[in-house]
């Protein structure tokens, strides 16, 4: 696992998975909606990379970004290649998602909260209950119900008894979600619609 601020970044920002349009966008409107002066942080599941950029709202830009080397598409391909997860895949995949954010000191991004615009948050978010095209608040609480969820149909829980979205990406997009907050001590994750 490589937490490289920057690594693979183009002067201009941009790189085949940081997300940097989209985490500049999300960060001008966390920028925005903020209700207090403290640190925020966006963050990106790219296919290879997770991506976090942090920062003092009062800032103009944000510190350099963060990259975990484990992003949904590395979790599809060695832990969910299958399709369906199925339990050994899901604690394979959260043994992967630990030992990359455990190596770094907790609350890295200097924050508890995150802001996302991330399509896989937002799934995540209308499968804790919250409509689409709206921006949504998820606490560990929210990812545990909806991880259980998961884990529930991965121990043989028909498809046709929840809604859940099939396939690996929306399971790695959880596991890294749930690991995130809970190694990182992120109380809330800001999903805007």
């Amino acid at each position: 696992m490589a937490v490289d601020p920057g690594a693979g970044v183009a002067p201009d920002g941009h790189d085949d998975d940081s997300g940097a349009p989209v985490l500049r966008h999300a960060w001008a409107r966390a920028r925005a909606a903020s209700p207090d002066d403290a640190r925020i942080a966006v963050i990106h599941l790219g296919g290879r990379h997770l991506t976090v950029l942090a920062g003092e709202r009062e800032a103009a830009e944000p510190e350099p970004p963060i990259r975990f080397d484990t992003g949904m598409g590395r979790l599809v391909e060695r832990h969910f290649a299958r399709g369906a997860p199925t339990a050994l895949g899901l604690e394979s995949a959260i043994e992967t998602v630990e030992d990359a954010v455990m190596r770094l000191p907790a609350g890295i991004a200097g924050t508890s909260r995150l802001w996302s615009t991330d399509p896989a948050l937002r799934a995540i978010a209308a499968a804790a209950g919250h409509p689409p095209g709206v921006d949504a608040r998820l606490d560990l609480d929210a990812i545990e119900r909806v991880f259980d969820r998961l884990a529930a149909r991965a121990l043989g829980r028909p498809v046709s008894q929840d809604t859940l979205p099939p396939g690996g990406d929306f399971a790695a997009a959880l596991v890294i979600v749930r690991e995130l907050m809970h190694h990182q001590r992120i109380e809330e994750i800001h999903v805007v619609g």
